[in-house]
């Protein structure tokens, strides 16, 4: 179990902002049956799959989905980051250069509006630091099944 939940999700993918509330790192309990908050608390895993959220979703979207979700006292969201190798998302940011899962697509900056500093990646940050300021784990999955079996 231990190991199937290590491969498929990357857990805590935590950003220290300013303005986000202090968040816990996630760890399996030492008896290996359960989450726990670094202090040792038990964690109930309440998630959400939204799992093209970083492709289907503005952020204005991104913003009133984890809005609701924290509403409904969902304390994880589960979502893919690369669904496909020529994923791209609602601004027409693609992921990765030709395909290529080693050549991620980045660019110099990351303000929003410029199209030439906005990329697929800024926008991953934007969801996972909205997500952290509602209190909202974000367990990831790095690549869909099917897109890593298409490079075997």
């Amino acid at each position: 179990m231990k190991r199937f939940l290590v491969l498929v999700f990357l857990v805590v993918y935590l950003w220290n902002d300013g303005m986000a509330q202090q968040m816990q790192p996630l760890k399996i309990s030492q008896n290996q049956r359960f989450f726990q908050t670094a202090d040792g608390k038990p964690f109930f895993w309440l998630g959400d799959t939204g799992w093209l959220l970083f492709i289907k979703c503005s952020r204005d979207e991104v913003l009133q989905y984890l809005d609701t979700r924290q509403q409904q006292g969902f304390n994880v969201v589960q979502v893919m980051v690369l669904h496909t190798l020529g994923a791209k998302n609602v601004y027409g940011s693609k992921a990765l250069k030709e395909a290529d899962i080693s050549q991620p697509l980045t660019t110099p900056g990351d303000a929003f509006g410029d199209t030439t500093a906005y990329d697929f990646w800024d926008h991953v940050d934007f969801v996972v630091r909205e997500a952290e300021k509602r209190g909202i784990y974000m367990a990831l999955v790095p690549i869909w099944g099917s897109a890593a079996k298409e490079k075997q």
